[in-house]
């Protein structure tokens, strides 16, 4: 990976760790705290349902945070465990009380976009403008990436999101190009590492901090600054916590070097042409 591109992980690591100390993110935890870390397979029913989902939590949870599911929406089934308690001997003869997990059972959520009411609150600054080097940029990603490509509108909050079942992406298409190039790269993130095709197996929170990560990066090499966004974005996914992000740094930084590597030559020819 490139000096410049490592360089951009390390102002990210910065940012995030700038971002914690603010007071936005006392506001942000307070809220953050109603929501849940959904399993692996409780993320995949999500998406499958929802694709779009950027926020999820059941209908009570909802209604304590001042917001209400609305009228005629269909809610998300996920998978509950169903546990009791059960006094465990261990080999020296010591008993305790342990939680069992004895099955599961259907329980319903919905995400932010089938509600309505109070607004919560937001670290991430939208990018606006439509830059040539974010023209550049979306124009050389359409022509890498193999999956279709889609620009619609999206129901609530969400730019943009990979569709598993369907193997395509779609993007928000009333944002300004600027967080449209942005979004393209961590929607590509997921296809490439989330897919269908991919064995690699996430959490939500973990894909989620990869993907910005890498959107971050990739833009920053190809001169499009989206810190206003990235930074918050990443801190609510690692939980304030840039460890979290250094954990998953290996699999960030060579990610970007692989999506830079396909997206550069592209580039210049889009440069020369101009």
């Amino acid at each position: 990976m490139s000096a410049k591109a490592k360089k951009a992980f390390e102002n990210l690591l910065r940012g995030v760790e700038d971002l914690i100390n603010s007071g936005r993110w006392a506001e942000y935890l307070r809220f953050q705290a109603k929501f849940y870390n959904y399993s692996f397979n409780n993320t995949i029913l999500i998406l499958m349902q929802c694709p779009h989902a950027s926020r999820v939590a059941g209908f009570n949870t909802w209604k304590q945070l001042g917001r209400y599911v609305k009228k005629g929406e269909k809610a998300i089934k996920i998978l509950a465990p169903l546990t009791y308690k059960k006094m465990v001997e261990d080999e020296k003869g010591n008993r305790e009380e342990k939680t069992v997990i004895r099955g599961f059972r259907v329980v319903n959520v919905f995400d932010i976009s089938q509600t309505e009411g109070e607004e919560q609150p937001e670290i991430c600054t939208p990018l606006a403008g439509d830059s040539e080097d974010a023209a550049i940029l979306f124009a050389a990603l359409k022509e890498v990436i193999e999956i279709d490509i889609s620009e619609e509108e999206i129901p609530g909050s969400a730019h943009g999101y990979y569709d598993l079942g369907n193997d395509r992406i779609a993007l928000e298409i009333k944002n300004a190009l600027n967080h449209k190039a942005k979004t393209l790269v961590h929607e590509y993130v997921h296809a490439m590492l989330d897919g269908k095709s991919s064995n690699l197996q996430q959490s939500r929170k973990e894909a989620e901090i990869v993907a910005e990560s890498v959107a971050y990066i990739v833009s920053h090499y190809f001169g499009l600054d989206t810190s206003s966004y990235s930074f918050g974005y990443v801190a609510a996914w690692s939980g304030a916590d840039p460890k979290e992000i250094l954990k998953k740094g290996e699999l960030i930084q060579r990610t970007a070097g692989k999506i830079i590597e396909q997206v550069e030559e592209m580039v210049k020819k889009l440069k020369q042409a101009a």
